[in-house]
């Protein structure tokens, strides 16, 4: 008689490819009355197990013919993009960090590096959909905590349900502003100490420079605020917060990149990661729920220059940042050939199809190999490869879904 048996263990940590010895140390307790336990490690993948046996076989020894199978199966998440990041000043030699308990009221400062390295619940931090800075550990409390300007003073207090001038926090590429001009900074026009004693204040920006006083670098975890279609920005789902852009603000550049979201309420400069999306309805024809796939140029008006198009070229380009080939795609004269059109695919039902930016020969576009402009900045280029699925290859996805997936289906012999 044929009988299968299957058993599901549940893991915090990926069990594929984990030995017998590592899957008996590190299952999660779980009970058919009340489940997995609510206390300790959340589940995140599930191993199945399904053995089949049968009786003998004239002529086949007993230990032959079994099969045991394994899948593992990594659970839907919605929490893998929104844990927060580091709020680093220019160059990375300090962050920004709530000045003793996470209350009301409390002041900023700039941490030590040794303290920022810790990456403790003080120093991390979201840029949320609404534009503002908020504490990533209030998020699921009741009252979120959000960067205030208080006069001139930069302090943590409750998030207010309206997008307030005190509180919404927009990204130039450089600073980060408020409504009247007014920029999130350290006391001290020089270099921040290194003991975390300079205080972050909110005051009137007058600084065109890049510097560690006056400039920000958030990490891509910190997110990307507002952008999206909306504002026909392309946010990359693995370096989530950074945003598809034209290196340099340069519309003749030899490779493009992804950078940290700028936000059009503060910054004048943002024409390097607004795209224009244009189709046989017309320019900005974005995906819809009804419509989510559409096919046409992407262009950028840079500043007092023509319109220029993105671009699948076909030469190999050097410049000071390297050698780049056809797979990476760049700007050029807008001419209307097949290189020039582009296939933006919003969500089709389906995740797997979904979130993509496909060329003329059905390859996706996603971030992959990073340059390094300056210390503290990786700006990873643009590139044009076939579609597997990974989070490099999304844009616009939602921040905080991950679906569900069955992976690393094994069969391996067992006896009765």
């Amino acid at each position: 008689m044929l009988a299968y048996a299957v058993t599901v263990d549940y893991y915090a940590s990926d069990p594929s490819q984990q030995p017998a010895d590592w899957l008996a140390a590190n299952h999660l307790a779980c009970s058919s009355s009340s489940g997995v336990s609510a206390t300790g490690d959340a589940p995140k993948y599930a191993l199945i197990t399904s053995t089949a046996t049968q009786d003998g076989v004239v002529g086949i020894a007993d230990t032959s013919g079994n099969r045991l199978l394994r899948a593992t199966y990594a659970l839907q998440t919605t929490s893998l993009n929104i844990p927060g990041g580091l709020f680093w000043s220019y160059g990375k030699k300090t962050c920004l960090q709530v000045q003793g308990a996470a209350v009301e009221g409390a002041a900023l400062q700039y941490a030590a590096p040794s303290a920022c390295q810790a990456r403790t619940a003080d120093l991390m931090w979201v840029h949320d959909t609404d534009n503002k800075l908020k504490l990533a550990s209030t998020l699921s409390a009741s009252s979120q905590l959000c960067v205030t300007a208080v006069g001139s003073a930069a302090q943590l207090e409750q998030c207010a349900p309206a997008r307030t001038d005190d509180q919404v926090l927009s990204y130039t590429g450089q600073n980060f502003s408020m409504k009247g001009a007014r920029c999130l900074w350290s006391e001290r026009r020089a270099t921040p100490a290194t003991d975390g004693i300079d205080v972050a204040h909110v005051s009137r920006c007058s600084s065109n420079d890049y510097t560690d006083w006056w400039s920000w670098s958030p990490e891509p975890a910190v997110g990307a605020g507002d952008s999206g279609y909306a504002s026909g920005q392309f946010v990359n789902y693995k370096d989530f917060g950074s945003c598809f852009e034209i290196t340099r603000e340069d519309p003749w550049a030899n490779v493009e990149g992804v950078a940290p979201c700028k936000h059009a309420g503060a910054s004048t400069n943002t024409y390097n990661q607004v795209w224009t999306l244009t189709t046989s309805a017309g320019a900005g024809d974005w995906p819809t729920a009804d419509q989510p796939v559409k096919t046409g140029t992407l262009s950028i008006k840079a500043n007092n220059h023509n319109l220029r198009c993105l671009s699948r070229l076909e030469t190999t380009r050097s410049d000071d940042m390297g050698t780049w080939g056809p797979d990476h795609p760049a700007l050029a004269d807008c001419n209307g050939t097949p290189q020039q059109r582009f296939t933006v695919i919003g969500y089709t039902g389906d995740y797997y199809t979904s979130y993509l930016i496909k060329d003329d020969l059905g390859r996706c576009l996603g971030s992959g190999p990073v340059y390094h402009p300056a210390q503290g900045f990786d700006y990873p280029t643009v590139i044009a490869s076939a579609c597997t699925g990974g989070p490099e290859q999304r844009w616009n996805a939602p921040a905080n879904l991950v679906p569900g997936d069955v992976n690393h289906v094994l069969e391996t012999p067992v006896t009765r």
